[in-house]
């Protein structure tokens, strides 16, 4: 008997040395092999630590029951010559997928907590003239260059570490070069404005903040993450501002209330956000008084900010009071900031 021709028929017969193979059988192991592969890439994903490399396992015949009924010399034929490259291709396919999938999520996360805000405060340290208080000027350049390396690149980087996206290689190098660079100590986050101030006796060696920038800004650049422009960094402007006001809901700590106000209200009139504790509230307060009123009750405004300082130092702060500075900051937050910073 003549030997059929099989590529008159690709769609239906495979043929694999002695044998001939049906597309249906062909496509079904095909398809059994390569979700087998891809389980596993993902299970070996989520259960090797992120610093040790990721093996190819072996693959086990077993885990396939349509070969079970088939010659033993076909399924070894079969897994010589299709389900183990296959498998194989399929399970390095699999890993750069998730590779590529948590480098997004990386740099989403980044993007978020500390390209966004890192820009934001820049701008709002920036925005304050060193001629009107330069002693102001350098106290809150020491702690914004302070809250960047020693509470917003820790957590961000905690956060990364939890949800596993600290995987990459070359990402892994470049944070640990990141880290150096800043010398980073792990002293807990920050958020936004805080009342909390650092700790005089925790030593906390930082860099200068053009260093720390110059740092944060190699390291973008290492993981491909890209500044914000001035359109998008006015939205985020505008997010982070309705996010200060929203903590203050639930907040009842009246001197954290007082200091959101106060950089809500800073941050109407001037470029950025301004990054400051407790104390530096009254001074800021001052920039207000400064920039004047612009013909929108400034200056009432600035008599109820005198009378709410007075009673934060005094730690008589009404409920009512704590209100009216929820009610001002929603104010504030809805009118856009002067340089086109939203």
């Amino acid at each position: 008997m003549a030997k059929p021709n099989l590529t008159s028929a690709p769609a239906l017969i495979h043929e694999l040395e002695n044998y001939l193979i049906s597309q249906t059988l062909y496509s079904n192991l095909l398809d059994s092999i390569t979700t087998l592969s891809q389980t596993r890439a993902q299970t070996a994903w989520t259960d090797t630590p992120p610093s040790d490399p990721i093996p190819t396992p072996n693959l086990d015949l077993n885990s396939l029951p349509l070969l079970h009924s088939l010659p033993t010399p076909l399924q070894t034929l079969l897994q010589t010559t299709l389900l183990t490259p296959t498998f194989q291709t399929v399970f390095a396919t699999t890993l750069t997928s998730l590779n590529t999938q948590t480098l997004a999520s990386f740099r989403t996360l980044w993007l978020d907590r500390i390209v966004a805000k890192t820009q934001l405060y820049t701008l709002g340290l920036d925005a304050l003239d060193p001629a009107e208080d330069a002693k102001l000027h350098a106290q809150l350049t020491q702690l914004l260059t302070t809250h960047i390396a020693h509470e917003m690149v820790p957590d961000a980087l905690a956060r990364a570490e939890k949800n596993n996206l600290l995987r990459d290689t070359k990402l892994r190098k470049a944070v640990e070069k990141l880290k150096a660079a800043l010398a980073l100590q792990d002293n807990g986050a920050g958020s936004g404005a805080s009342s909390k101030e650092p700790d005089p006796d925790s030593p906390a060696p930082t860099p200068s903040l053009p260093t720390t920038l110059a740092a944060l800004e190699k390291f973008a650049s290492k993981a491909s993450i890209t500044p914000f422009d001035a359109t998008t960094l006015s939205h985020r402007k505008q997010t982070h501002i309705l996010d200060l006001v929203r903590g203050m809901r639930k907040d009842g700590d009246a001197a954290r209330l007082f200091l959101t106000l106060v950089v809500v209200l800073v941050a109407r009139r001037r470029a950025g956000v301004v990054y400051a504790t407790g104390k530096y509230a009254p001074k800021l307060m001052r920039l207000l008084r400064d920039d004047g009123h612009d013909g929108d009750d400034g200056g009432e405004v600035y008599a109820r900010l005198e009378a709410w300082k007075e009673a934060v130092k005094r730690g008589k702060v009404t409920a009512g009071e704590r209100e009216a500075m929820r009610a001002l900051a929603v104010e504030a937050s809805a009118v856009r900031s002067d340089g086109g910073e939203g």
